[in-house]
Formats: structure tokens, C-alpha cells, sequence
């Protein structure tokens, strides 16, 4: 089987190569003789009002509909792999579980929200990918970088990932792939619009032996939105998710083969009354999560944690004419934890927030934000927040500043096992964030190039640690004050219909002020260097292939590079695709003592209606 993978993997890199500088040079083909209609980005998560991306006063970045299509991955995670700043720390491939740091932050310090709304888990973020979401669902995800506290709250230190579902259509799929070890994908789905009502539903199953003892998995996700307008009112939303996951969780919090199990409810009812003006949202986020620190020991060490998230926000956006439109918000959240190990606690959160963007003579954009939130148990935070922005010709010239904060999670107060002990001493973490960047954005979008530089000093940093290697426990603790600095750059050309190219680069360097004394878990973890290419190529005959590289350094590891590659071929209504994820065969580690995979080859086919 080896040898068979290491031939697949030379035919398919060689594919690349090969059909990649005939079609650079030749330019536009058969199939792309008709020029791409580009439309500039509209985006959401920066301001609290949808805006055009050429006019965002920071730095932001959008996954779309054909990126996700066209992309060889299988989560939301893999797909964040190459995003500008982003940090991926897999466990395991196909969304198994994952963290996700921007800009050196721990994996606590990002914050996850679906249509605007936040997800992130409060037992520990370790979960904040279990989404109930299938790639079908997703219209786009947009990456605001650094802080975002005065829009929407706690955890958003590095940055925000916004997932955006799509809105019903007419439209019938079903995607079936096989793979290396054992492994399946099966999706499908429908999407529907009559009148003023649209619904879709979609299934995936993912199941695996696994690349390696105890990394098997069995993941089903079940998903449903549906749209009604309402004559001169607005239109409601309605959103529910479910995803239950069984997975060996060899090594992922000690040496030991472990075994998880978890199940999440989502759900989302909202509505844009009178053109956006007023925007009332519900929802529901429960979260079930077995674990067993060693299968050969069943009895010994189990689990069990049950986490309810109730929360209900309203927003109106007020007009003030030269002067933009004020958003003014309040937002109520409940979270509850039932545990066997951390015990039974709950927390309320308040908030209030406003924000104003004006923007005078189409060139100069000043957006003022404030936020507070009330925690039941640490008290007030307040969060504001200045950016502004000069448009000339087609540059942007950008500046903000903002304050961000964090509360503990229930897993960093309160965990006990042999491998890791909470704290509930701690305090909540805080933050001054501070960014300086420029934008170029071509008429057509065919060329954008963003360069930034960040700065962010943190107070009451947690992070898990010990005092040398021979404790046999991590222990949440704060670190009395760090700072995290850096510089990233993006590139996307599209010189002609057929090709692509997305080129990113971040550094950042973090300093903890007591890192001597200490052994860091997570904190220092960060990568010093990420480089990531994208290209796609479209090809005659409807052929499209897809390449994805990238290079990371850890601070104080050694550097790898990873090749992932995806070809495919459309019949009408019929796709085939193959894919190689790690096809250079790399040994590395997102997160310490646990190995990702080598070379994995997928292929599949996909019927839409």
C-alpha cells in the first residue's frame, strides 16, 4: 500500500506541474473565453453593517463559495489551515478536533461565530469547532484579524472567524468519496425556495480506521435552515445544527490512547425587520462530551460534561445621515455546566454596545466602538475601540486600537485529572491591541495586496504550565504580562480567467515576561513563521486543479512544509475528483506529542441537481 501511495503521489504532483506553466503562459482557454463578472467582497464581521471590503478600516479576509468548493478539505478547520495569521492545531484530519490561534494567540483567544453569533464553548474552546455544520452549508467565512471585543465580546484577542451559512436555493447534491485507511465521506442534501420561503437540509457521515493506533473516527452532522420573507416587515431565520463525534484521542491531552465522544445542539432563530433597522436574534448552543483517558483501563478515568448556552441579543441600526448610521445593541447569555470532574457551575453575561462609522468625501472612514459586559462573577469589562481609514485612488491607509478580554473557561478553573489541574483562583485576561496596515485593491479584483503590522499587550495571560519536566500535572495559571508583535502580508492575482494565486506571509514574535521560569503548554507555542501559496488553475474541458503549500515555524522547532492538491473534472451535472493532502509525506506536529498524518489520498464524486 505504501508503494502505491508514494506512485499516486508522483503522478499527481507531477499532474500539477504539468498542466500548471503550459496554462500560465497560454492564457485564457475555451472554457474561460467569457470574462469573470468580479464583484468587490461585501463583508459583515468588521462592522456591525455590511460593507464592501475595499472600505474596512482593518484587516480582513473572506474564504468564499468557489474557495471552499475547489479546496481538498473536509472541516472548517482544514480550511483555515492557509488563511492569513491563522494558526490550525489539528488532533486529527477531517475536523476530529482543532484549535485555532490568529496572530500568536492561545487557542482560547479567538472567538467563533455562526451568522454573527458566538459559539465558543465555555467548557474549554477545545470545542468550538463542533459546529453542526457540513462545507454545503457554508456560503463564506470571513477572518477579522486582532481585536473585536467592542463588536461582540470576550475571547477575541487574536482575531474573529465569522461562518456564514448559505441562503436557500434551488439546488439537489449528493458527494461520495473513499480514501486511504479505511476512510468515507458521504453528503448530501436539498435546497428549496417557493415564494417567500426557502429551506435546505444536508447529511454527512465521515467515518475512519484511522492513520495510526487510536485515531479512528465517526462523525455525523445533520443541518437545517430555512427563510421566510415578510412583505414590508423583513425576513426570519431559522438555524439548527446537530453533530455527534466518536474519536480515538490518542495522546491529545497525555501519553495515553484515549477515547472521545461529543454531541452538539445549535440553534438560531432571527430576523431583519424593516431593512436591517431592527435585528432581534435567539439561540441555543448544548454540548455533551464524554472522555476516557485510556481505553485499556475503561473504568479508570471517565468524563462526562453536559454545557447549556442560552443567549438573546437585539440590534438597531439608526441613520444620522452625513454622519453614518450609529448600531446600537444589548446582548444576554446564560452558560451552565453539569460535570462529573469540574463539578456544577453557571455564569450570566450582559452587555451593551454601540458603534458609528462615518465616512466623509468617499475618502476618510472613522469607525468609533464601545462595548460593556457584565460577568456574574468577575464583574464589568468595558471594550472600546477606534479605527480609521484614507481611501486615494486604490489604496487604503488604516490605523485602529482596541481593548479585548477574556474569562476564564470551567476547564481552567476547575479540571482535575493525572495530566492536568485548573484553577480557580484566576483572574480574567486583558488585552491592548494596536494595528498599522495598507491596502491596494484593483478595480476589477484582480489584484489586492494588504501589508500589516500588530501589536498586542496582554495582562493576566493563562496559560497551562509547569515548572520543569519531572511535575507529573499541567496547572492553569496567569502570566503576569506578555507582548505579541508582528507583521503580515497578502497577495491574490488573478492576471487572466483561468489562473489564480493567493500568496500570504505572517511573523510573530511573543514575549511572556516570567517565560524562564516556566514549561509553556500553549502560550509559546505560536508560529514564528507562516507562508502559504494557493493556485487554481481552470483548464479546457471543464479540468480544474487546485494546489495548496505552506510552511510553518514554530518558536523554537524546527520548520515544515506541506502540499495538498486537488484535481477535478465536470460532466454536466457530474464532478470526479482526487485529492492528496501531505503529499511530500511530512512528519510534524500541530500540537505536541501528537503525530497528523503522511500522505492521504481521497477520491470521490458529486452529483448536483
Amino acid at each position: 500500500m505504501k508503494k502505491n501511495s508514494d506512485k499516486i503521489s508522483a503522478m499527481l504532483l507531477a499532474f500539477c506541474i504539468s498542466f500548471a506553466i503550459p496554462n500560465a503562459v497560454l492564457g485564457d482557454n475555451e472554457d474561460s473565453k467569457v470574462a469573470l463578472h468580479r464583484l468587490e467582497p461585501v463583508v459583515v464581521t468588521a462592522t456591525r453593517t455590511p460593507t464592501k471590503l475595499s472600505y474596512i478600516t482593518r484587516s480582513v479576509s473572506v474564504i468564499d463559495a468557489s474557495d471552499i468548493k475547489n479546496s481538498p478539505a473536509y472541516s472548517v478547520e482544514e480550511l483555515l489551515r492557509y488563511a492569513l495569521g491563522v494558526d490550525i492545531m489539528q488532533r486529527g484530519p477531517y475536523g476530529v478536533q482543532a484549535d485555532s490561534g490568529i496572530r500568536g494567540s492561545t487557542f482560547s483567544q479567538v472567538l467563533i461565530l455562526v451568522n454573527g453569533i458566538r459559539v465558543n464553548d465555555p467548557q474549554t474552546a477545545h470545542h468550538n469547532f463542533d459546529l453542526g455544520l457540513t462545507l454545503q452549508d457554508i456560503e463564506r467565512i470571513e477572518i477579522l484579524r486582532g481585536h473585536g471585543s467592542s463588536l461582540y465580546g470576550a475571547d477575541a484577542f487574536g482575531g474573529i472567524i465569522n461562518i456564514i451559512t448559505k441562503k436557500p436555493d434551488k439546488v439537489k447534491y449528493a458527494d461520495i468519496s473513499y480514501g486511504e485507511y479505511n476512510t468515507s465521506l458521504i453528503n448530501g442534501g436539498f435546497s428549496e425556495k417557493r415564494g417567500s420561503f426557502g429551506t435546505s437540509f444536508s447529511l454527512e457521515k465521515k467515518k475512519s480506521d484511522g492513520y495510526r493506533y487510536d485515531t479512528d473516527f465517526d462523525i455525523t452532522t445533520l443541518s437545517s435552515n430555512s427563510t421566510l420573507n415578510l412583505p414590508d416587515l423583513g425576513s426570519l431565520n431559522f438555524l439548527v445544527g446537530y453533530t455527534d463525534k466518536e474519536f480515538g484521542a490518542n495522546d491529545f491531552y497525555g501519553a495515553y490512547p484515549s477515547k472521545e465522544w461529543t454531541d452538539t445542539v445549535f440553534m438560531s432563530m432571527g430576523s431583519e425587520l424593516k431593512n436591517g433597522i431592527l435585528k432581534p436574534n435567539i439561540f441555543y448552543r448544548k454540548h455533551r462530551d464524554k472522555y476516557m483517558l485510556d481505553i485499556s483501563k475503561p473504568d479508570w478515568y471517565v468524563n462526562h460534561h453536559t454545557t447549556n448556552v442560552y443567549g438573546a441579543e437585539l440590534q438597531s441600526c439608526i441613520p444620522l445621515g452625513v454622519l453614518g448610521n450609529l448600531i446600537l445593541g444589548g446582548e444576554g447569555v446564560k452558560e451552565e455546566i453539569e460535570s462529573s470532574v469540574l463539578g456544577d457551575h453557571n455564569a450570566f453575561r450582559a452587555a451593551v454596545y454601540a458603534e458609528n462609522e462615518s465616512l466623509f468625501a468617499d475618502k476618510f472612514i472613522l469607525n468609533l466602538g464601545i462595548r460593556g459586559d457584565h460577568h456574574s462573577i468577575y464583574g464589568m469589562e468595558w471594550a472600546p475601540s477606534v479605527s480609521a481609514g484614507w481611501r486615494f485612488s486604490s489604496f487604503m491607509l488604516r490605523s485602529s486600537v482596541g481593548r479585548t478580554f477574556r474569562a476564564p473557561s470551567f476547564t481552567e478553573l476547575y479540571y482535575k485529572s493525572p495530566a492536568n489541574l485548573g484553577n480557580p483562583n484566576l483572574k480574567p485576561e486583558n488585552a491592548w491591541s494596536y494595528e498599522l496596515g495598507a491596502d491596494y485593491y484593483h478595480s476589477e479584483d484582480r489584484l489586492r495586496f494588504g501589508i500589516t503590522s500588530f501589536r498586542r499587550n496582554e495582562v493576566n495571560l493563562i496559560d497551562w504550565i509547569k515548572k520543569d519536566v519531572s511535575f507529573p500535572q499541567w496547572k492553569a495559571e496567569n502570566i503576569t504580562k506578555a507582548q505579541i508583535a508582528g507583521i503580515e502580508t497578502t497577495l491574490k492575482i488573478t492576471p487572466i480567467n483561468s489562473l489564480d494565486t493567493l500568496i500570504n506571509y505572517t511573523f510573530t514574535e511573543s514575549h511572556a515576561m516570567e517565560n524562564k521560569n516556566y514549561i509553556s503548554k500553549y502560550a509559546l507555542n505560536y508560529p514564528r513563521h507562516q507562508f502559504g501559496i494557493k493556485v487554481g488553475y481552470r483548464f479546457p474541458f471543464g479540468v480544474q486543479v487546485v494546489t495548496e503549500s505552506s510552511y510553518k515555524e514554530r518558536a523554537k522547532e524546527k520548520g515544515y512544509v506541506l502540499l495538498d492538491a486537488r484535481i477535478s473534472k465536470r460532466f454536466s451535472r457530474l464532478e470526479i475528483y482526487i485529492e492528496e493532502t501531505n503529499i511530500l509525506g511530512t512528519e510534524y506536529q500541530d500540537i505536541k506529542g501528537v503525530p497528523m498524518p503522511g500522505r492521504w489520498f481521497k477520491g470521490g464524486l458529486k452529483v448536483i441537481l
